[in-house]
């Protein structure tokens, strides 16, 4: 696992493996199960039992008494909740009252195997998951808490003796189907199958049901094809909702997902984010020269009118060379437009160098890629008369045209359809030869102006995760969403739900009518939490303000004359990845620790460094918009996330005076295991506010269930006098 500790004083931290779980004797029916790092002769005093130990902590049982006589000698104890359920998507199962209740039958595969789950006592230790490989049993998926979806031989399975098992039983149907699908009619599912199984299989026993595969849109079944690599494929078909319980009985099957629509999310923005300032040393970074110069930044999103003046070559050349075709980071803005319609296979490219695509640029007529690609990177300086620069100024820009309105040629009220989206996002952020994967650009930060309003951990979330597990220093930033009045809480929406990726919401602009400000929240920012109970968004940025408008021809060489004022997440996240950029900028040019760039310093940040630096950057959103839950309210909170990004908060410069410090780890080697800790130790020189925070790219959820979090970190900060 990669985490990263950032001390404003700032610091940053690593990410972890797959955590599996440990037990003992099981804990009495009524008793408290609890970590603490109470002694085995301390617990013993307390009449609690040890379970387990596991460096760091340990694992014991005991009653309300016991945690009071361990709390009152200093030590640390925290309840365990629901130690003996499982918390599944599905809901939660209680095991102690399904173990008392008949045992369904294990399904068969046509080895002789069955899929079930195996609950531990405690968290999992490597030790326990070699003595049931010793039986024949693997280990396919987590499930919180403390359990795992295994494969073995029924007998096995169902005789199951170890000290540290206190439940075995098959994966039930119930527990594979995403809450909400329609019961009846024509349904769009992803199929999720368990490692080692074919996707073909299952499209197989679809075409023996009435759904064909190869025939895919309009009113009839259909199947897309099969998709994913490695321990997790699914299969993207359109089936009759009468036929997702007998798919559920399936043992290959793991999940059946809902297939959400995901849409688009429709010049002071620089400053707020460098310093929220006015004057002659608002833009301080840019004047540094931190405008992140060398950085390539990702951007997926309806179309870019390439022509205009933020983007084009110069001011008699819209592009040099064949910008469809071969990457360049010598162009002076795009370095590449990549149009995702070809890569899908839904347009046919009919060579040369010309515009092969001209209506996924028409797709809009104010066009909102043109809009996100000018608040990101958007630099008309010597060639147009925009005062409007986009936050990246010496960013380039790798562009992937996503599509727009399956062929319309305006928007329709609620947001763009986008036609050109890949079914794997493995093939947005690293197609072959492309993106991440492109030899010719170091694309390590990705901007997403888009998604759905349905507030789940998907197929496609969890692809994400897996990309940036995968590909820890890859950054992806995702719009928090919009809503059409005042967002509620739990208004996020996947894929914004992923756990590795930046989430962002947003404030007004310094010049927003009726004297709204960057320190009030927009009322349509899209709220948090997610499902499990995660923060959303992560930071918030300016979510209105003016950048440049398409004219909907790529070679008219002009764009719009005048800029737009738009409004929505949209603008929010391009302005954070915009951040990013620089932030990133900091650490490959070597300005970390320094303040000032020194060749030899020069280092590649993680993900997670930068997460956790965009996180310590942020401030307090304390005007309107706060809706205060209780008296005892909390900041961060699922409103505004961890708070308004602020780079002069973060970033030193020794030649401004800046005195505060940064200190930031980034651990990408090491990585932690159940039980594992961490201790690192730092001076603080001076009186005055510190800052601690801890990021890490956490594995890849299980879809099943409740909760998504895999590798489960806590961050302890003692003073010198250990308080």
């Amino acid at each position: 696992m990669t985490f990263a500790i950032v001390l404003l004083f700032l610091v940053s931290s690593p990410a972890i493996g797959p955590r599996s779980s440990t037990a003992g004797d099981a804990p009495d029916a009524g008793a408290i199960t609890f970590r603490t790092d109470a002694l085995a002769a301390e617990l013993g005093m307390a009449d609690a039992r040890l379970l387990e130990s596991y460096g760091a902590f340990s694992v014991a049982v005991g009653t309300a008494r016991s945690l009071a006589i361990l709390e009152g000698s200093g030590r640390y104890v925290e309840p365990l909740p629901h130690p003996s359920y499982l918390d599944l998507a599905a809901g939660s199962v209680d095991l102690q009252a399904l173990s008392l209740a008949p045992e369904p039958a294990w399904t068969l595969d046509g080895r002789g195997m069955t899929v079930g789950v195996v609950h531990f006592y405690a968290p999992i230790k490597e030790g326990w998951i070699q003595a049931m490989r010793a039986r024949g049993i693997s280990v396919l998926r987590y499930l919180p808490q403390d359990a795992l979806i295994v494969r073995g031989p029924p007998a096995a399975l169902r005789q199951l003796s170890l000290p540290f098992v206190d439940w075995s039983g098959p994966y039930a149907p119930g527990w594979k189907v995403r809450s909400g699908l329609p019961a009846d009619g024509l349904v769009d599912v992803r199929i999720v199958v368990l490692p080692g199984e074919a996707p073909e299989a299952v499209q197989a026993w679809l075409g023996h049901h009435g759904v064909p595969a190869g025939v895919f849109g309009g009113d009839k079944p259909g199947i897309l094809g099969s998709f994913g690599t490695g321990d997790f494929r699914w299969i993207r078909a359109r089936i009759p909702a009468a036929l997702i319980p007998s798919l559920a009985l399936l043992s290959s099957v793991e999940f059946i997902d809902s297939v959400p629509r995901n849409r688009a999310w429709n010049e002071e923005t620089d400053a707020v984010i460098q310093t929220n300032m006015t004057g002659s040393d608002q833009r301080r970074y840019w004047t540094a020269g931190l405008d992140a110069r060398g950085q390539v930044i990702g951007l997926a999103d309806t179309g870019l009118d390439y022509d205009g003046y933020p983007f084009k070559e110069s001011p008699t050349t819209i592009v040099s060379g064949d910008i469809y075709n071969a990457t360049n980071v010598a162009r002076r803005k795009v370095v590449r437009y990549v149009n995702m319609g070809v890569l899908t296979e839904q347009v046919t490219w009919p060579g040369g160098s010309g515009p092969w695509d001209p209506w996924s640029i028409k797709d809009c007529p104010s066009g909102h890629g043109t809009g996100v690609a000018s608040t990101l990177a958007g630099n008309d300086n010597g060639i147009g008369p925009s005062p409007n620069d986009g936050n990246a100024l010496q960013g380039k820009i790798y562009f992937q045209d996503i599509g727009g309105l399956l062929g319309a040629t305006s928007c329709p009220a609620g947001g763009e359809e986008l036609t050109y989206l890949p079914e794997d996002y493995r093939d947005l952020f690293g197609p072959p030869g492309l993106v991440y994967n492109d030899p010719n650009a170091t694309v390590r930060i990705h901007s997403d102006s888009w998604g759905s309003a349905t507030n789940a951990y998907d197929v496609q979330a969890r692809t994400i995760d897996a990309f940036v597990w995968a590909h820890p220093d890859m950054t992806i930033l995702f719009a928090a969403g919009n809503c059409e009045a005042a967002c509620p809480s739990g208004s996020i929406g996947t894929p914004t739900t992923a756990k590795d990726l930046v989430s962002v919401g947003g404030a007004y602009n310094p010049d927003t009518p009726g004297g709204l400000d960057q320190n009030d929240l927009a009322g349509q920012s899209a709220r948090g939490p997610t499902q499990d109970g995660r923060i959303k968004p992560t930071i918030v940025t300016i979510f209105d303000g003016d950048s440049a408008m398409s004219d909907g021809n790529p070679w008219s060489g002009r764009g719009l004359a005048l800029d737009a004022h738009w409004a929505g997440t949209s603008y929010s996240t391009p302005a954070a990845a915009a951040a990013a950029a620089i932030i990133r900028q900091y650490f490959t040019d070597g300005w970390y620790p320094a303040g000032r760039p020194i060749a030899a310093n020069a280092r590649s940040p993680s993900a997670a460094l930068i997460r956790a630096m965009l996180i310590a950057s942020g401030q307090q959103v304390t005007g309107s918009g706060i809706v205060a839950r209780s008296s005892t309210d909390t900041w961060p909170n699922n409103e505004q996330g961890f708070g308004r990004v602020l780079l002069s908060k973060v970033l030193p410069i020794a030649a401004a005076g800046d005195t505060f410090g940064l200190q930031a780890i980034d651990e990408n080697a090491t990585g932690l295991l159940t039980g594992d800790a961490a201790a690192y130790t730092f001076h603080v020189g001076s009186p005055g506010p510190v800052k601690f925070v801890l990021a890490w790219n956490d594995y890849p959820g299980t879809l099943g269930a409740a909760k998504t979090i895999v590798n489960d970190l806590d961050l302890e900060v003692r003073a010198p006098d250990g308080t």
